[in-house]
């Protein structure tokens, strides 16, 4: 789950804590400046199940606002992921078997010569 406006001050392990009232979490991170190291004011968030990613947009998006901030949470899908649990085969790392099968194979055609030719 991508989650924005969040607290430049708070890190992976204070993001960790909050999430955890949801359920397992996979992996959290923050994204920050590549020279600065400084925190961009966003996340990305794993659960290990899907409830409990939804149980979290349900009870953050557009409602909780964080210490220092103007603007509620804002919790959604990522880009290899929606609401009804369809991924984009090429997007997401782990769904080869669905990507497999949208694959077109290609037709064989037989050729074949006159066994027995006369001229």
């Amino acid at each position: 789950m991508f989650v924005g406006q969040v607290p430049r001050s708070m890190d992976e392990v204070d993001l960790k804590k909050m999430f955890e009232e949801f359920g397992r979490v996979h992996s959290i991170n923050v994204l920050r400046d590549k020279v600065s190291g400084a925190s961009k004011g966003c996340c990305f968030v794993t659960f290990y199940t899907r409830k409990a990613a939804l149980q979290a947009q349900d009870a953050l998006h557009n409602v909780k606002t964080l210490n220092g901030m103007h603007h509620p949470i804002q919790m959604k899908p990522a880009d290899s992921e929606n609401r009804n649990g369809k991924s984009h085969p090429i997007r997401s790392r782990f769904n080869f078997t669905r990507f497999a099968t949208r694959i077109k194979r290609p037709k064989i055609i037989l050729v074949t010569s006159p066994r027995n030719r006369q001229e």
